[in-house]
């Protein structure tokens, strides 16, 4: 009930920046206060806080932090370790700063050209999931980062693009995919089709060496250890299987081969991504733990629909028509996954008010959480 709460209010703020289009920017504004406040509020319902709360209260010095956590988050959480002492007050101006950072990133980025930025927040949050914000916080900031690197790429700003999506890889090691992938979307047809098709090749054949890929992996500290690991046990199970988003891959595959035109050069470099994305989704089937990188991805999917919606007066076209059913298809998948989850709290609820009032004890949560996880990777670093 928690999280519909919040995603309610957030689709209100949605209807509301069409009905009222004059308070576009004042209702974008507030869901990215209500993006915040249920982020802090509601932190405890994620399972990654247990490890970060682990490292909080036992690494002393910044190389502690260094070690164990890519070199921008170790950095940032020291910082707010040594000024505000408590873990809670601390994640709560990381998120202040996620914020931030998330609001300017996507009002520059309109800028550039017209989307619904309301929209926009909306669907990051669905199509994604909100564990990208409520759990996943090293590759949020990761993620708010590479939207300004996108950024820079469409203004042809190549240098500060690779600064930019260098400083997100500092933060989430995934985000190396900026890099490699995004300079893609602005070139012509043929090129987006055989590189991603090489991309997508590549990745299939990796899992076929999957033991000399998660050894390599491992030689970068902590965090390469856990995900190592994570490989590991994900393909003593593994058997590709193909689910509802793979309908969705193939709809925009195809619709992408058979379009010959398109309405302007942004929807042209958004249908690219979107097809880039679709693709290698495909092939992370092959190699599950890179869905880690789909919300990198997903960016195309919520940024041309935002495009097509940013008003209700348009035309229908085959193009919007095709983006329409994938976002659909695309949120009810990831959301019906993310409620099933059984590492999931049995009922999500806010915590701030209980952590003031001293209500929470955190320790215990932290001993009962880890003994529930049902995981095949030992979750909790003690």
């Amino acid at each position: 009930m928690y999280w519909i709460i919040f995603l309610t209010f957030q689709f209100i703020c949605v209807l509301l920046s069409w009905q009222l289009p004059f308070l576009k920017k004042i209702i974008f504004t507030l869901m990215i206060f209500i993006l915040m406040f249920f982020m802090i509020d509601g932190y405890f319902n994620g399972i990654d806080w247990v490890n970060y709360y682990y490292g909080f209260i036992t690494y002393t010095d910044v190389m502690d932090y260094l070690s164990s956590y890519e070199p921008l988050f170790g950095s940032e959480i020291f910082i707010l370790k040594y000024l505000f002492t408590d873990f809670y007050l601390s994640i709560a101006m990381y998120y202040f700063i996620l914020s931030v950072l998330l609001y300017f990133a996507i009002i520059k980025l309109r800028g550039l050209f017209d989307f619904n930025i309301c929209l926009f927040v909306f669907l990051l949050i669905v199509i994604n999931g909100i564990d990208l914000f409520n759990d996943q916080i090293r590759q949020a900031m990761a993620f708010a980062i590479s939207i300004f690197a996108f950024l820079k790429l469409l203004k042809n700003e190549k240098t500060r693009f690779i600064i930019i999506a260098f400083l997100a890889v500092c933060f989430h090691f995934s985000a190396i995919v900026v890099l490699l992938f995004y300079p893609l979307v602005t070139k012509n047809k043929k090129s987006v089709i055989f590189f991603g098709s090489c991309a997508a090749f590549c990745i299939v054949i990796l899992s076929l060496s999957n033991e000399l890929f998660s050894n390599v992996i491992s030689l970068f500290g902590a965090p390469g250890a856990v995900i190592s690991a994570k490989i590991k046990v994900y393909f003593s199970k593994f058997e590709p299987t193909f689910g509802l988003l793979a309908i969705v891959n193939l709809l925009i595959i195809f619709r992408y081969f058979v379009a010959t035109k398109y309405e302007t050069e942004i929807e042209r470099i958004l249908w690219n991504g979107s097809f880039i994305a679709s693709l290698l989704h495909l092939s992370f089937y092959f190699f599950p733990i890179l869905h880690r990188l789909n919300p990198y991805f997903n960016l195309f999917y919520c940024l041309l629909s935002a495009y097509y919606l940013r008003s209700l007066i348009r035309l229908l076209t085959i193009n919007r028509i095709v983006n329409y059913l994938s976002i659909l298809l695309i949120i009810a998948s990831v959301n019906i996954s993310y409620f099933n989850d059984p590492a999931r709290p049995e009922n999500y609820r806010g915590y701030t008010l209980d952590y003031l009032l001293g209500y929470y004890d955190i320790d215990k949560d932290k001993i009962k959480r880890c003994n529930s996880f049902i995981t095949d990777v030992p979750f909790c670093r003690w």
